[in-house]
């Protein structure tokens, strides 16, 4: 696992583009990978506008998301592992001091990396994923969780809601959820 460059923030579609084509002019990437759905469509439009009008034709590979949110949990726990030991190793880490947080698919990751039974002093997952392929490894799970949940989010059904916090709690786990009244 090799991170080149980290975006911390809230950016809208024009700004997405215009960092593709910042990155693309820095690291000369061999491909972008992009969601072939919600993320496609609302930077595609700008982003293939903007390719010929600046002569530059990153190479995009749209890639389709499962649909079964439990068989694409299963992958993320191996990444996520492998990105934990490698931040861990870090000569700075404190391993006693790590948090795992994320937004959406990074919330979704956050979650399944702390079930995995690696030693987090916490996690915190925003409009995250909720489901997983095992809801017995909540046992596994150690130090606190946060999660803060859009209680209109269409991804997210309350069966998937009502499934985690009962994965929670017969885990014992340390967990505060707050579900967001008209938030997506």
């Amino acid at each position: 696992l090799q991170i080149r460059h980290v975006i911390r923030s809230r950016m809208d579609s024009k700004e997405i583009v215009d960092t593709i084509f910042a990155l693309e002019k820095v690291y000369k990437p061999i491909v972008f990978s992009l969601e072939d759905g919600a993320i496609a469509k609302s930077i595609g439009p700008f982003l293939y506008d903007e390719m010929p009008r600046r002569n530059v034709f990153p190479n995009l590979l749209l890639i389709v998301p499962s649909k079964d949110k439990i068989q694409r949990a299963q992958s993320i726990r191996a990444r996520m592992r492998a990105a934990y030991g490698q931040a861990v190793a870090l000569e700075r880490a404190d391993p006693k001091k790590v948090v795992v947080m994320g937004y959406c698919f990074g919330g979704t990751s956050a979650l399944e990396l702390a079930r995995s039974g690696v030693a987090l002093s916490g996690t915190a997952s925003f409009h995250g994923g909720l489901a997983t392929p095992n809801p017995e490894d909540a046992k596994r799970i150690q130090g606190r969780v946060l999660v803060m949940h859009g209680a209109e989010d269409p991804y997210v059904p309350n069966q998937e809601v009502e499934a985690f916090k009962d994965e929670m709690l017969k885990g014992h786990v340390a967990m505060e959820f707050i579900a967001y009244p008209g938030a997506v």
